[in-house]
């Protein structure tokens, strides 16, 4: 018996009969030994080529691996710049009825990062528990319509788990109410400081559904007074006097000052 190995195929035993040495037979194998050495896969007439394996590029995903859940990329945070520039005070602008500063409606960003209290809660638990102010359905709309971006990608599911890092968009038609069209008397401008008397109705800042009919833009829009820091702020119903700083070093002196209580009355 004889013991013939064929690699990449099943081991197989090949009965053969010992040739005399020197003979046609035992020349015959030998010759076929040579042709066929052991490392080299025998191969059979018809046999096909093994498939060649292709190496997957480096961050090239495999089908069907799901983009939601754990294995969802959140890219880093990017740094963001606070304040006011000329692109926010052109958004839109005013018009006047009826003794009241209206705005005409405009298209809006709003962006937040995924905050701590949200990671691991669904988009749709979060909107139910804190931006009570639009109904669930107005999120469901704001997906069909592709204006809810996670990360600058289309939501698809308000049940997508926030991770932390997420950054979120939601783009709105912006509808402003209306303010008192009493002009802003101004009290005192000097280097420092800008000192105006503030109508009731107007907020000091952008907050709530209140952006543009804000005391920041009217000055930064109708006075070019667009780098302000405010000191102290008013209620929205609150009339008064009211002071911003025109650079962070005198906002920030002026704020000790009104903690120590040195400001006086005259």
């Amino acid at each position: 018996m004889r013991l013939l190995l064929q690699p990449g195929r099943r081991w197989r035993l090949v009965a053969a009969r010992r040739a005399p040495r020197g003979s046609p037979a035992a020349v015959a194998l030998a010759g076929m030994a040579e042709k066929k050495p052991l490392s080299e896969p025998l191969s059979e007439p018809g046999d096909s080529p093994p498939p060649v394996k292709r190496r997957r590029p480096a961050g090239e995903k495999r089908a069907g691996l799901p983009e939601e859940g754990e294995k969802r990329y959140v890219p880093p945070p990017r740094k963001r710049n606070f304040g006011f520039s000329e692109a926010h005070f052109a958004e839109t602008s005013y018009y006047f009825e009826g003794g009241l500063r209206k705005v005409w409606p405009y298209y809006f960003d709003f962006q937040t990062y995924c905050k701590g209290r949200w990671v691991g809660r669904s988009l749709l638990d979060v909107f139910h528990d804190e931006f009570r102010a639009q109904p669930l359905e107005y999120y469901r709309a704001a997906v069909r319509a592709g204006r809810l971006r996670l990360n600058e990608h289309p939501v698809r599911d308000l049940n997508i788990v926030l991770k932390n890092n997420d950054f979120l968009r939601n783009t709105v038609h912006r509808h402003e109410p209306p303010v008192t069209a009493q002009p802003i008397e101004f009290l005192e401008e000097n280097e420092e400081v800008v000192v105006v008397d503030k109508p009731s109705s107007l907020p000091v800042h952008p907050c709530g559904r209140f952006r543009h009919n804000t005391i920041i833009f009217i000055l930064g829009k109708e006075h070019n007074l667009k780098e302000l820091h405010t000191i102290h702020r008013l209620d929205r119903l609150t009339s008064g006097v009211l002071m911003f700083a025109k650079s962070v070093e005198v906002s920030k002196r002026i704020d000790e000052q009104i903690r120590e209580r040195k400001p006086c009355k005259y």
